[in-house]
């Protein structure tokens, strides 16, 4: 969209891409490369097309961000404002189980391949639950899970 409408303004001011080229400090050879999506238009080239061609439209200004979206791949499109506007990030972590659902053998195993490794005084026997959760409810493994 950026080289297409680069190229409509500057054949309208009767410009060859050599002059546009010399006006925004790039070759010919760039400003024909990017016209013709040879390579994509650069964030610098859309300053210096802004600079020479918008005449205080900001057009250019706004393909930038539309530009810089365009290089992520496909799938992230969409993320990239929303992380912007994000005024806070909450990490969901589906793989620690937590609260009730533990079992004793789940809690030596999350403690024993943790990181620093537990002191002695970590260690579970010396942490137990002062209110210990009943084996007794229908349905329940009973730690055997």
């Amino acid at each position: 969209m950026a080289a297409t409408v680069a190229k409509r303004l500057r054949q309208k001011k009767g410009w060859t891409q050599e002059c546009l080229g010399a006006r925004t400090g790039f070759t010919g050879a760039a400003v024909s490369a990017m016209e013709r999506l040879i390579h994509p238009v650069s964030d610098e080239m859309l300053v210096q097309l802004e600079r020479v061609l918008g005449d205080g439209t900001g057009i250019f200004e706004e393909m930038r961000e539309l530009v810089r979206l365009e290089k992520l791949p496909e799938q992230f499109r969409g993320y990239a404002p929303i992380e912007q506007k994000a005024v806070a990030l909450c990490l969901y972590a589906n793989h620690v189980v937590h609260g009730l659902f533990q079992t004793e053998s789940y809690e030596r195993a999350l403690i024993a391949d943790g990181y620093p490794k537990p002191t002695p005084e970590r260690q579970l026997d010396g942490h137990r639950d002062p209110h210990p959760r009943p084996r007794d409810v229908p349905g329940d493994p009973g730690g055997s899970c």
